[in-house]
């Protein structure tokens, strides 16, 4: 018997946690959603709560502010991009892949055409936690491509992060991504 509540106990509480994941995730493409259509200073939290079909009371237990929403998207975002790195062979289709979803991404574009002051400040590269994440994994996916010269490293970093301001021409992404890849493959030069 009491084996029986305890496991009845456990179920509640991976089905309360599964429940909050499903809210997480849906906030989080809400948030998508909402930029995507509004921009990001025209998104409120009750439009990601709307667009997440979500309650709003449970929106503010995820995230207390703009800025905490914000972070988790950027995180998310960060680990979404991390997969389709990984679903490539090879530095230079990881790239590519990745430089072809920036391009394309409805949310990135719309921020690009109406924030462009807000897009400068959140791509600038600064020594915020949550650059030093996004760094790390970018340099932990290039590792795992046998790619780790820092400078190379930053550089193919820099790289993507232009495409979220000026992305190619999805026909010159093949090219620029081996360039970008040759150059990160060169060995270190001493002078």
């Amino acid at each position: 018997m009491l084996d029986q509540t305890v496991r009845k106990r456990e179920n509640a509480h991976s089905r309360a946690g599964n429940a909050m994941e499903r809210s997480r995730k849906a906030l989080l493409n809400g948030a998508r959603e909402a930029i995507a259509v509004n921009g990001l200073s025209g998104t409120s939290m009750v439009d990601v709560a709307d667009f997440g079909q979500v309650a709003r009371a449970t929106l503010y237990n995820h995230f207390r502010s703009n800025e905490e929403l914000l972070t988790a998207l950027i995180l998310d975002e960060v680990e979404r991009a991390s997969g389709l790195f990984r679903a490539e062979k090879t530095f230079e289709a990881g790239l590519n892949a990745l430089a072809r979803d920036i391009g394309s991404n409805a949310m990135l574009r719309k921020i690009a055409g109406n924030d462009p002051t807000t897009l400068a400040a959140v791509i600038k590269v600064n020594q915020e936690p949550i650059w030093a994440k996004i760094q790390t994994q970018f340099a932990l996916l290039a590792k795992e491509r046998k790619v780790s010269d820092s400078a190379a490293v930053d550089l193919a970093f820099r790289w993507l992060l232009s495409q979220v301001a000026y992305p190619l021409a999805p026909e010159l992404l093949p090219g620029a991504a081996a360039i970008i890849a040759r150059i990160a493959k060169l060995p270190a030069v001493l002078f």
